[in-house]
């Protein structure tokens, strides 16, 4: 593998928070994580309108943002024994979250979303754009705990998706946690566009052989492919989905399909991990 211009990472989660209870649960989850695989985190605060207005009719000096910050990184620090640190920074959650991801140099981002009610909602603000601007992996949490990790991990497989960078993830993921990779391929009616799945899938299973990986391969029925992928999430008793967006040729920047889209926001609240698809020779997700 040709390693030129790697990207050199920290060790490090970042969270952005703005200190809601779903926001310590993904801090929790960022901890936990960061235990099991010795990683440090950093809680992130934007300093937006939305907080400015908050301080201004609370009466409060901004000061209180660091007061909070380093009192849940404290809390943190001394419940996982791990290293936590604190960041406030001036901007909206669009622009700021991905140059701080670059800044730091950070490995992964832990993000709370309180669902889907008729509109995306993260920290008041659209978490679809959050996720496909980010340039590292994000791990959408709503309420579900931790708990001792994501040994059960769901690798969905249609024939609208990058390959090898959610592969990448997808190991990086399985030999860390010690998980098992529960393959699930789309229904395709079409027999030239099944034939395309089939070997998709297949080059896919051999490169998980080829690392060693234990996996599971499930066929969805027909259907909506994402509320399939959620009941068999939830019949298997899963840890974790693995979702990736997808480029689009029309506009910058990259866009989730429908069914991607609904995984993120499954009423199950079952974390998803998402990756954006990236320069596959400059970038590495390494985890």
């Amino acid at each position: 593998m040709d390693t030129t211009n790697r990207f050199t990472y920290n060790d490090l989660i970042v969270v952005p928070t703005d200190f809601s209870e779903v926001c310590a649960n993904a801090a929790a989850h960022a901890a936990g994580i960061a235990k099991q695989l010795n990683l440090t985190v950093c809680l992130v605060h934007i300093i937006d309108r939305n907080t400015r207005n908050w301080l201004k009719s609370n009466n409060f000096d901004e000061k209180v943002l660091d007061t909070k910050l380093t009192a849940q990184a404290r809390q943190l620090a001394e419940s996982y024994s791990i290293e936590v640190s604190t960041h406030l920074r001036e901007g909206d959650i669009f622009s700021s979250l991905g140059t701080v991801l670059t800044e730091m140099k950070a490995n992964l981002m832990v993000m709370a979303t309180h669902g889907k009610t008729g509109f995306q909602r993260l920290m008041g603000s659209n978490a679809l754009r959050v996720v496909t601007d980010s340039p590292v992996p994000v791990l959408v949490v709503q309420q579900r705990r931790f708990n001792d990790g994501y040994h059960r991990i769901v690798f969905p497989i249609s024939n609208d998706m990058e390959v090898r960078q959610k592969v990448k993830l997808a190991l990086g993921l399985q030999k860390r946690f010690g998980a098992t990779l529960l393959l699930f391929q789309d229904h395709e009616e079409d027999s030239g566009l099944r034939g395309q799945l089939e070997v998709k899938t297949q080059q896919i299973m051999d490169e998980l052989r080829r690392n060693g990986a234990q996996f599971r391969l499930s066929r969805s029925d027909e259907g909506d492919f994402a509320a399939n992928v959620i009941q068999f999430s939830v019949a298997e008793e899963a840890d974790l989905i693995l979702v990736m967006s997808l480029a689009d040729g029309e506009t910058p920047g990259f866009f989730f399909n429908t069914w991607s889209e609904k995984i993120m926001f499954n009423t199950a609240q079952i974390p998803v991990m998402c990756l954006n698809p990236v320069d596959y020779g400059k970038i590495y997700f390494d985890l």
